[in-house]
Order: C-alpha cells, then structure tokens, then sequence
C-alpha cells in the first residue's frame, strides 16, 4: 500500500484513502473482500472520490455564472466531468484510527476560489462509513456542486428505487423533463425522489447501502462487471441550469454514508 493512504476500521470494515488522489476512498473492505475498483489509468475510473465545485457533465465545458463565461478542460461526450479536484492531492487535517480529514484549495481553472474538506469516519461496530463534504465560498458569491462516485467492483446485485428519472438528450445533459423508467438497456441516468437508498450486493450475500443527503442520484452501469451510485447535490450540468449559490463566507455541506449489510441467515 502506498505509504500517504491512509488505512481507517478494523479487519470488520476498512477504507483507505488517498489523500494524493483526491481524498477518494481507493478501498472499501467488508468481511475481509474489496468492494470497490482499487485503481485505473483513468483517474475517472476507480475508488469512490468527492466530486467538487461540480458533480456529472458540465455542458461543452462551459460555466455561465454572474454575466462572465468560463471554460472547464472536455473530458466525456465533449463536456467537463465530476469538477477540478478529484486527482490533485489534498492537505490531511487531522487522522485517527477511525477518522480523517482532508482539505484541498479551489484554485485554476476553478474561478472563484474556497477550499474544500473531506471528513472520513468508519464505525466497524454500526458498519458504516461515513463521509462529509463542506465547501466554503471566498470573498465572492460562486455555484457549487457536489457529490461522490463511488465504483463497485465484482457485483450480482443492484437495487433502486426512485420516484423518477430525468430524461436525457443525446449528450447525457438533462432535457428538463422527466419519466418514471429510463431508457431500457444499460443505465448512465440521473434520479430524484428516493424511496428506498440503493443497495449493491455481491454474491457472497453482503450488501453495500448508499444513503445521502443529496437530492439526486446519478446510476451507471455501462462497463461490465462495475457499478457506480452517485449522490449529487444537483444534476448534470446544473451548476448552469439551477445553480445553488453559496454567499461569500458561507458553506454547503453534503453527506454520504455506505453501510455495509450483512448476509441474511435463515427465514425472516
């Protein structure tokens, strides 16, 4: 293990996270098997990492805020993707056996400036792994978004259940209408109105249940043998379309909790 990760739980639950990859959790171990896809090429493409200023597809890489247009690198389908800090490494600000904090500046391309904090708590005994979000504004006004994306390695078992999906065009940016299915076939779709927190489930009868504070949830399930459950604290492309404006000096804090279920034995 690469000596700046950072182990936290016990042999019953255990993350590590990588405070030079972003401050992603690189691994998620429940009864002793990884949960997660552990590394990439594509720093996209593996661990569970914070998604900050910004969650999903920022349309053609554009920002229009406040009278001024700014432009983010392209990445997918010719947008920016899942904000600026997700492989830049972060400060760790405090650390226990159970417990870490990680913060990282909000500098270029990011125009507005404001930091952002991790807080990494395991509770082996609840079975729970709770991660917290908190980005606070400079001196001027700016959009925020945030959110995870965790990837779930070697699973049989994906549940959700939401109220409804938000139909999307041929470039994956929300259309502003909704439905109560996605498209059939492989989902890259974003939710609202969650009625029971999704659930992964690997064959070995654990399950891995994602609960936030985040109003929508972004599925995908392209690649085989991956799954990703995202909560955001808004849409694709939203930092446009419904921006959530933080004042200067003020913060947006979002929560994440991945709870890990045990097997059921016998008839219940």
């Amino acid at each position: 293990m690469d000596e700046a990760e950072i182990r936290l739980g016990d042999d019953r639950l255990a993350v590590t996270v990588a405070p030079g990859q972003g401050a992603r959790l690189a691994s998620l171990v429940v009864a002793g098997r990884e949960r997660l896809e552990t590394r990439g090429d594509d720093p996209l493409g593996w661990g569970a990492y914070p998604m900050v200023p910004f969650a999903g597809r920022l349309c053609d890489g554009v920002l229009a805020f406040d009278g001024r247009t700014h432009r983010f690198a392209l990445h997918t389908d010719g947008h920016a993707i899942h904000g600026t800090v997700l492989d830049v490494p972060w400060r760790t600000v405090s650390r226990s056996d159970v417990s870490a904090s990680f913060e990282a500046e909000l500098v270029a391309p990011w125009p507005f400036g404001g930091t952002v904090e991790h807080a990494v708590e395991v509770d082996p005994e609840a079975r729970t792994v709770r991660c917290r979000l908190a980005v606070r504004a400079a001196g001027r006004p700016m959009p925020v978004q945030v959110g995870w994306h965790p990837w779930f390695a070697g699973y049989n078992l994906l549940a959700i259940d939401f109220a409804s999906v938000l139909r999307r065009d041929a470039r994956g940016i929300p259309d502003g209408t909704t439905g109560d299915e996605p498209a059939p076939g492989a989902r890259d779709d974003c939710f609202t109105g969650v009625r029971h927190w999704p659930r992964v489930g690997w064959g070995d009868g654990w399950a891995v249940q994602v609960e936030s504070t985040c109003s929508h949830w972004v599925v995908y399930d392209v690649p085989r043998g991956a799954c990703c459950v995202e909560p955001q604290s808004g849409a694709p492309n939203d930092l446009n379309a419904r921006p959530e404006v933080v004042p200067p000096g003020g913060v947006l804090e979002h929560e994440m909790v991945l709870r890990a279920i045990p097997p059921v034995i016998g008839n219940t």
